[in-house]
């Protein structure tokens, strides 16, 4: 019985080649990996570079929405450190560490709360863009008298995409 292959990886400078997990991380020492999903599971539509460059404007849409929310978050927890020392006498008897270590908590879930917020939003309204597209799609190809099927779509938007 075959197994189910699950990811193709690529060492540094080797072919590529089809392989399961790796059972631990020692398997994969000393050489970097890039991971591509099976040829059957990509998308297919506008091919690589279409695809890189929605992962590279997403990527750099979570970057400036990440770093803006660590600076608010972190500007109110150095507010708040300040704040309590001022007023709070136990606070003022921690360590510097410690309250540096409560700052960068803010920092954090300031810079994670908000990178995935923003995603999430991202995908959202591509995922709207698309149905939009899919739906015009499948109404002209209606009117046109032919089944909407995926290589149908693929047709469609490639024309109408000109």
């Amino acid at each position: 019985m075959g197994s189910l292959v699950l990811y193709q990886f690529r060492p540094a400078g080797g072919d590529i080649t089809t392989s399961e997990f790796p059972r631990s991380r020692g398997d994969c020492a000393g050489s970097a990996l890039s991971f591509n999903l099976h040829p059957k599971l990509q998308m297919t539509f506008d091919g690589r570079s279409h695809r890189r460059e929605q992962v590279d404007e997403a990527y750099d849409l979570q970057v400036r929405a990440g770093l803006i929310g660590a600076a608010k978050y972190g500007a109110f927890g150095l507010g708040s450190a300040i704040l309590a020392h001022r007023t709070w006498p136990a606070f003022q008897r921690q360590t510097l560490a410690f309250k540096g270590f409560l700052i960068s908590i803010f920092t954090i879930y300031g810079l994670v709360s908000s990178a995935d917020t923003a995603l999430l939003s991202h995908e959202n309204r591509q995922r709207l863009t698309e149905n939009e597209l899919r739906r015009e799609a499948r109404i002209d190809l209606a009117r046109r008298g032919l089944v909407a099927t995926e290589s149908q779509i693929t047709k469609w938007r490639d024309e109408h995409k000109k």
